[in-house]
């Protein structure tokens, strides 16, 4: 059995003994939503939101799940979530990158644009190595504010640091880099991010 259906099947595991659990719904969305099965990711991305505290990264990445489906209202709530949990967060913790860029998201998609660019800046600028964030933030850029020059600018150090097939899905499979997935920018990252990974499995 593969690392991922163990995982699938310890977190399905987890889930029976507790279906409310915010860190196996939040683990098991991430999973699923890995595997470009969005519509599944949805539940339990929205049992994370609704049970976590101030869960703002669940909360963003169902944004992008819900502006996939075409879910208005998903989106609106889900959206609203985002902003209000992570201007909570970021009261206690200033330099949290990924908070600022799950508001910038969240923000994007209440129509708030020129909100969301300045939270996006303000994400760069306390947390310039915080990957993650990288990737949340050039999202948003590619899938709502459709900026694809500054999505690429934004999602590069991440792109150059894949190594991991986990990730080599997210840019193969996230709905959020259908806008630009046929660019030529982001397939020359794509290809070097698959040879790289590629090349460490044969080493390994």
């Amino acid at each position: 059995m593969s690392r991922a259906a163990d995982a699938r099947s310890e977190l399905d595991a987890a889930l029976r003994l507790d279906p409310d659990s915010w860190e196996a719904n939040r683990a098991a969305a991430a999973l699923t939503f890995r595997t470009g099965d969005i519509a599944a990711a949805v539940p339990m991305l929205e049992k994370a939101v609704a049970v976590g505290t101030n869960d703002h990264s669940s909360a963003a990445v169902l944004v992008a799940c819900d502006l996939a489906l075409g879910d208005a209202v998903g989106l609106r709530r889900a959206a609203q979530k985002a902003v209000a949990y992570a201007e909570k967060y970021v009261i206690c913790d200033p330099a949290n990158g990924s908070a600022f860029a799950s508001a910038a998201r969240g923000l994007a998609a209440l129509g708030e644009c020129e909100r969301a660019k300045k939270w996006i800046r303000k994400a760069l600028n306390v947390d310039p190595g915080n990957l993650a964030m990288r990737y949340s933030a050039a999202a948003t850029a590619a899938a709502i504010l459709q900026d694809e020059e500054q999505a690429l600018e934004i999602l590069a150090p991440f792109a150059e640091a894949v190594r991991f097939a986990s990730h080599l899905r997210l840019l193969e499979l996230d709905p959020s880099w259908a806008a630009v997935r046929g660019g030529q920018g982001f397939q020359a990252m794509l290809k070097r991010a698959r040879q790289r990974v590629e090349a460490l499995a044969v080493s390994c």
